[in-house]
């Protein structure tokens, strides 16, 4: 049995004995007609640039009591809006403020007010001025539902390129907020991400057919990005390639790009399809097109005349711009560096000299060996700085190329980046004389062979065949994980950090024959995938940070022999 009470009238006493009918009340609705009847409508508000400026009515008393900031200009403070009937809001939007003010009379914002995501971005800008955090989440609420249409048209591009400078100029207040529990889940972030992926699949392509194509939409595209944008954009371009030593190289290639268009926009007489061709020529393209001239002599494109007068345009604004763009011409291999970019004389000597300074007393970086590593394992093609698995069974191990003698009394210490989940693996490094044989890779687990140590993915150590009995750490199942192996030459140790946060020492008193290398190594199952790169030490960092004991001990122990390595035990 289902009750209902319908009222069409209240009925209330006035306390004079008697009582009469109350209609429910209209205010609400009252307020709602107030934005459309000129009688209540005392003021204005003058929004938007000369370009686009435009009038818009409003009703003083209302607007100040729905935010506080416009209760401060327009009522209380004393500022000089107190005095004006014409308010100048140049920052807001026409329509914008047309939303802001359906959301003062109503409360509520309907879908059809919602013209596109470009005025869903200014309509937060305004709810963040006027400090209406109701406001906030509605626009907030449509961001997150808003999807990216894959066009090409340059005018959409334009316009969304236009959106995506103002998502950039936002996200930072909304740093803290930005996991807010819409509907849609991560809104702002979400959105950039979104958009960051579509330009980078439409627009600089994956191609690499050409960087500097000359098509209509991408020249707009970065005439339109602002410098923000730019450093924000430039994080994810070549995604695929951020594995590997050319990723700040791509990085850098982007930046010149931007550059060069804020030239050509500067002085609309220098020839900016010349420019692009020019660029083109003197930058390649692809990893392959690289490889291609790496056996060619080094050129000095500035002996061409096209090259020299176009490089001395981009010279100025790349600099201004590269002492804010996080470029780290350190990771840029050497090659890149003196056959690519020195002889064009774009980048100042101070920034090159600093990165060749780093790489002379850095030493050499760290790749996996293409002729150590079992069958089931696999190089990607960019200088075999990742590997992955293709096997579900963990068997075999890979090594790195470049290996490190106990004779050295130093530091050594090298990164492993999990590019995708993996429950089994492990991490470490064997000991071996340099006539190591390779089959013993596709045979053997990294620390279950003789004069090996890896820490396994589940927290356990691995030593030599011998399984810690308590764990060393948590486990570290997830992408994006990074190990760090520290090895101290000096006091004969090793240890490990999981994502910067240090573990303590794992073992302990090596005692190493000084003719046999060690080699960073790993042993994973797929889909693993795992990138190795040099870490280097301070002058000043000492290794007393790692002696807090840990709680696993283990046996370490080797054998001696003609054929096999040389290893003690520790604590």
């Amino acid at each position: 049995m289902e009750l209902r009470c319908v009222c069409q009238s209240l009925w209330n006493s006035y306390g004079y004995g008697y009582g009469g009918p109350r209609n429910p009340p209209t205010l609400l609705k009252d307020i709602s007609r107030m934005q459309n009847d000129e009688a209540f409508l005392d003021m204005v508000f003058v929004c938007g640039t000369e370009e686009e400026e435009e009038e818009i009515r409003a009703c003083r008393i209302l607007v100040a009591a729905r935010s506080p900031v416009l209760q401060s200009m327009l009522l209380t403070s004393g500022m000089v809006e107190l005095h004006l009937t014409r308010v100048p809001l140049p920052h807001i939007h026409p329509t914008a403020m047309r939303v802001c003010l359906e959301f003062f009379h109503t409360d509520s914002v309907q879908q059809s007010s919602w013209p596109n995501i470009f005025i869903a971005l200014q309509v937060l800008k305004a709810a963040m001025f006027f400090l209406i955090e109701p406001l906030q989440i509605l626009a907030l609420a449509y961001i997150s539902s808003f999807s990216l249409l894959d066009k090409k048209d340059a005018e959409w591009w334009t316009s969304h390129v236009t959106s995506y400078n103002l998502g950039i100029e936002l996200i930072p207040s909304h740093s803290q907020n930005d996991e807010m529990p819409l509907h849609g889940g991560c809104c702002m972030g979400t959105f950039l991400k979104d958009f960051r992926t579509k330009a980078r699949e439409h627009l600089v392509g994956l191609s690499h057919v050409k960087l500097f194509s000359g098509s209509d939409y991408e020249r707009r595209f970065y005439k339109e990005l602002t410098e923000p944008a730019l450093f924000h954009f430039k994080q994810g371009v070549h995604e695929h390639e951020c594995r590997n030593g050319f990723s700040q190289y791509f990085s850098f290639l982007h930046v010149v790009r931007w550059s060069s268009y804020r030239v050509v926009v500067k002085d609309p007489a220098i020839d900016e399809g010349k420019f692009e061709e020019v660029l083109n020529k003197c930058f390649p393209q692809s990893t392959q097109e690289m490889r291609s001239m790496l056996t060619s002599a080094i050129a000095s494109p500035l002996n061409d005349t096209d090259i020299s007068r176009y490089m001395k345009h981009l010279a100025d604004p790349l600099a201004e711009c590269l002492k804010r763009a996080p470029i780290d011409f350190d990771k840029i291999h050497s090659h890149m560096l003196c056959r690519f970019i020195e002889p064009l004389d774009i980048v100042p000597p101070s920034i090159l000299l600093a990165a060749y300074r780093c790489k002379a007393l850095h030493g050499p970086g760290l790749r996996w060996d293409e002729l150590a590593h079992g069958t089931q394992y696999k190089l990607d093609e960019y200088y075999c700085d990742v590997i992955s698995s293709n096997s579900s069974t963990l068997k075999g191990f890979a090594r790195c190329s470049t290996s490190v003698y106990p004779a050295v009394d130093s530091f050594f210490d090298w990164e492993i980046k999990l590019w995708s989940p993996c429950s089994v693996l492990r991490i470490g490094f064997c000991v071996c004389k340099p006539t190591f044989k390779v089959s013993e890779c596709s045979s053997n687990v990294l620390g279950d062979r003789e004069n090996s140590w890896a820490l396994d993915a589940d927290g356990f150590l691995h030593s030599c065949g011998n399984k810690s009995s308590t764990r060393y750490v948590d486990p570290f199942v997830k992408t994006d994980a990074v190990v760090r192996v520290h090895l101290d030459l000096v006091n004969k140790s090793c240890s490990f950090s999981i994502d910067n946060k240090d573990a303590g020492v794992a073992w302990s008193n090596f005692l190493l024959h000084d003719s046999h290398a060690i080699y960073p190594a790993i042993s994973l199952v797929a889909p693993g995938k795992a990138e190795v790169r040099k870490t280097n030490h301070s002058w000043m960092d000492h290794p007393s940070k790692r002696t807090c004991p840990s709680t696993a001990h283990d046996t370490l122990e080797g054998t001696s022999g003609s054929d096999s390595d040389s290893s003690d035990t520790s604590s």
